[in-house]
């Protein structure tokens, strides 16, 4: 069973999870567990909600301003 979203943590994302972020200048951006992982600003134990003020925006290069969804790839 999948944690409410204040709870659900970079470790919980499964393999099909995929993270849909969309900051209010309008770039939207899709990162999977993987990916997040990758970046050495983002730790397994990091809540999801707060990602939005760890990662930075590619287009206005802001933080604390994206809209954070967690999607499935292919239903179960």
């Amino acid at each position: 069973m999948t944690p409410p979203l204040y709870q659900f943590r970079v470790e919980d994302m499964e393999s099909d999870h995929v993270l849909l972020l969309e900051c209010a200048c309008g770039h939207r951006g899709y990162l999977t567990k993987w990916e997040l992982l990758r970046s050495s600003r983002v730790r397994a134990t990091d809540r999801v909600i707060g990602l939005g003020f760890i990662l930075r925006c590619r287009l206005c290069k802001k933080r604390g301003r994206a809209l954070i969804k967690v999607n499935r790839l292919a239903p179960h």
